[in-house]
């Protein structure tokens, strides 16, 4: 399955699941982001509990200094069978949803191009 972006940047439709819960979303696709990142919020909606979160480092980069738990949530993506998902959950909602290295990027085959764009 191949999906075509309107914009230099690649965001894809997804539904995040954890237990009774879902929302959908639209979240970079970052090849340099070593972790999944979910906004405060969205981890609000799905239902986790930032005082019940396991406690995690901090991010690294362009989002250094934001403190992190880490969460695990099902993910679906329209054509795929749902995979389990572990996120680095921001205390800021200034943070967008994106998929990284770990552990989007090693469950699916990802390629970019942008030949289009010209």
């Amino acid at each position: 399955m191949r999906y075509s972006f309107n914009t230099a940047l690649p965001f894809l439709p997804i539904e995040l699941i954890n237990k009774n819960k879902a929302i959908k979303a639209e979240a970079l696709l970052d090849s340099g982001s070593t972790v999944n990142v979910l906004p405060y919020s969205l981890g609000l909606t799905l239902g986790f509990d930032w005082n019940l979160a396991k406690s995690a480092n901090h991010l690294t980069g362009s989002l250094s200094g934001i403190t992190i738990r880490g969460v695990i949530c099902h993910c679906s993506i329209n054509g795929f069978l749902p995979v389990r998902l572990a996120f680095a959950w921001a205390d800021t909602n200034n943070v967008r949803l994106i998929l990284g290295q770990q552990n989007f990027f090693a469950l699916f085959d990802i390629c970019f191009s942008n030949s289009s764009l010209g």
